[in-house]
């Protein structure tokens, strides 16, 4: 038997429909299951669920409080607190401006996919993030740096930035600051074209944030190699991975990007980039990656969760990376080189130390270089 209250279910808020939505069973909830998933959704005052339908999904509305109405393959039905709506795949279904709050479970068997979530109004895809100016934005802070080079690379390691920086005769261009300090941004030339070379900040808002201010400088396109940890215990050491898909268990895509439990990532020069591993010989695997806020929290309940999801490694920067550049209509690729293993009963770090193994790393780090050459 397993309880859980109110108090710990997670909500994500999707503001533009008004509404709140909390997993309590599912593939990525606190209590896994891989049979069906319930979540709970609260909508506001005016809150929608936009029509939409299921090809696999049968669900089940099961509403406790407030009055609305739904269409359903489009016959109005009226909702009231006790009302039981049964959805079966490829029903149209939505709910209208509620005129109140409105909440109900959501009942899903199997469990509820982003990638079954379907819509069937072409005007309106889905709940999207509106482009909109905030209070704060990063050209009010950074104006264009006159030559600044269009394509950005980026590491995270400092063992490795530094001996990256110091092979380049590199020159200091730009910074940005904040509490940690100032932050440099050089030019550098490889194969006879120019980029600018950034440290890469560790967890997902700093990473994030720092590139908001890159991007204000000049930066159109953005390459950047991270370390992770790796689910799937044939990855060797130090291999390459390419992610495909970031499970957003992060909280700053949430505000680039519309709700949803995956991200679809690296949709351009994936190509280019297998080409040059095979090239120059590095094999490489493909997959979904696990972006987490909290390493510390990486339980063995959530790993196994997430491989369910068909993740194969974790770090904490691409599904946020991967939204704001989408928002911001900016090129992105990211590829990774295996550190820790968490596939064992026992944590392995592995080469997850800067110091180790570095001059394979840094060898790895040179591919980088060689997309930026080839893209620019």
């Amino acid at each position: 038997m397993k309880i859980i209250q109110n108090s710990g279910i997670r909500f994500d808020e999707n503001p533009e429909c008004s509404s709140r939505l909390g997993e309590i069973t599912g593939l990525t909830a606190p209590i896994f299951k891989k049979e069906y998933s319930i979540v709970l959704t609260h909508l506001e005052k005016g809150g929608t669920v936009i029509p939409h339908y299921h090809r696999e999904t049968d669900e089940v509305y099961i509403f406790i409080k407030g009055q609305c109405r739904m269409n359903i393959n489009g016959e109005a039905l009226q909702i009231e607190p006790g009302t039981i709506v049964v959805i079966e795949p490829e029903d149209i279904h939505e709910i209208l401006p509620a005129p109140e709050e409105v909440s109900f479970y959501a009942i899903t068997v199997p469990p509820y996919r982003p990638e079954d979530f379907i819509s069937a109004d072409p005007e309106r895809k889905s709940c999207r993030i509106k482009p909109q100016r905030a209070v704060i934005e990063p050209d009010m802070v950074h104006s264009p740096v006159e030559g600044f080079p269009e394509t950005v690379v980026s590491i995270f390691s400092r063992y490795l930035f530094d001996r990256i920086l110091n092979y380049f005769n590199a020159v200091e261009i730009a910074q940005y600051s904040d509490v940690d300090g100032d932050w440099p941004v050089y030019r550098v030339e490889y194969k006879g074209k120019q980029f600018a070379f950034v440290k890469a900040r560790l967890g997902a808002p700093a990473c994030a944030g720092s590139f908001e201010d890159v991007l204000a400088m000049g930066g159109k396109r953005i390459i950047l190699m991270g370390n992770c940890g790796v689910l799937d215990k044939s990855i060797e050491d130090c291999g390459i991975i390419i992610p495909r898909k970031a499970i957003r268990d992060e909280g700053t895509s949430f505000h680039y990007a519309a709700p949803s439990g995956i991200i679809e990532v690296n949709k351009k020069y994936t190509d280019t980039f297998k080409a040059i591993c095979d090239e120059f010989g590095y094999p490489y695997v493909e997959g979904t990656t696990w972006t987490t806020d909290a390493f510390y929290r990486e339980t063995p309940e959530k790993i196994a969760a997430r491989k369910a999801l068909g993740a194969i490694c974790v770090e904490m920067e691409c599904s946020a990376m991967q939204a704001l550049c989408d928002y911001r209509k900016v090129d992105f690729f990211q590829f990774l080189y295996a550190g820790d293993n968490l596939d064992h009963s026992i944590w392995d770090p592995r080469s997850l130390d800067g110091g180790i193994r570095l001059d394979d790393k840094e060898k790895i780090a040179m591919l980088a270089f060689e997309l930026a050459a080839r893209i620019s």
